[in-house]
């Protein structure tokens, strides 16, 4: 399923069709549609950006590697992303979405847990971004019923020293400015460098760190006919043997309040620290938000 995953939608067209079946319909809903040739390389190709997701990162070399892996699940409500406003200059605060900020909020505290010893050493972010939605979004849009690969990995670079020693806000500007590179021309210009360069293999070291939101991929709307499920997502983070990749996944707790569970792999000392890293962050930002709300600001 991890893997189904990186086709955005595809798992779930599949998934609505056999629960329509299920409940008695004869065929799915939306009909799948090939039109591969939508997504094909130009002719000639023209590649356009930087594609920083096939960076290979140097690293540290007295960074060491455990093998031995974590898994930790974090819930986030809406008063805990409306704390973390509060670490943020008004007018990020007021343009930014959850994804936005608690992406920024995770990959700086994660970056942290690593404990680097070089601070100019490079790190990565790169978000998963759906080209069938804005603002990838093509026009005219892919076919409804198109069942292929449609996600790019835009990608945000820093160096250790800038992402955990600026404040909040640096992390947030660089997320914001790395969704909005994710254009139809993007889309475009990773498919023509695809075809030139031979389907190189995007970084995967320790130091990139991957994001992908399941929240709006409607999982938690498939009916089989017996009800909408309690959990519609992933059970672990990372993708075989690598850790970096975090999903985040919509959830309703037994209190009946909604957010969204930040799906964590890391070795286990870092993951150690990863807890001790969000806590500061959540603790600052509730003692600004408590002091906005005395000031009423």
């Amino acid at each position: 399923m991890q893997m189904l995953h990186l086709t955005i939608l595809s798992p779930l067209l599949l998934i609505q069709g056999i629960a329509e079946i299920a409940q008695g319909a004869s065929n799915p809903s939306i009909i799948p549609a090939w039109c591969r040739e939508l997504l094909c390389a130009r002719d000639p190709p023209r590649v356009t950006f930087i594609h920083h997701k096939y960076k290979q990162l140097s690293l540290d070399d007295n960074k060491t590697v455990s093998l031995k892996l974590s898994q930790a699940s974090f819930f986030f409500r809406p008063r805990e992303i409306d704390a973390l406003r509060c670490l943020l200059p008004r007018h990020l605060a007021q343009s930014s979405t959850t994804f936005d900020i608690l992406t920024a909020c995770v990959w700086r505290c994660h970056t942290a847990a690593l404990q680097w010893q070089n601070p100019n050493q490079e790190v990565l972010l790169m978000c998963v971004v759906n080209a069938r939605f804005k603002p990838c979004r093509f026009s005219p849009p892919l076919p409804e019923g198109f069942y292929g690969n449609a996600f790019v990995l835009p990608t945000a670079v820093s160096t250790v020293e800038k992402l955990c020693g600026q404040p909040l806000s640096y992390a947030l500007e660089l997320v914001k400015k790395t969704k909005k590179e994710a254009s139809e021309e993007y889309v475009h210009s990773t498919a023509d460098l695809m075809a030139t360069k031979g389907k190189p293999a995007f970084s995967l070291s320790e130091g990139s760190f991957m994001v992908s939101d399941m929240t709006k991929c409607g999982f938690r709307d498939v009916d089989y006919g017996w009800g909408k499920p309690l959990y519609s997502g992933l059970d672990k983070a990372g993708m075989d043997d690598v850790p970096g990749l975090s999903y985040f996944i919509p959830y309703t707790n037994s209190k009946g309040e909604y957010g969204r569970v930040v799906l964590m792999c890391l070795a286990e000392e870092a993951m150690k620290r990863f807890e001790k890293e969000l806590h500061v962050e959540y603790f600052r930002s509730r003692m600004k938000y408590h002091l906005y709300w005395m000031l009423d600001i």
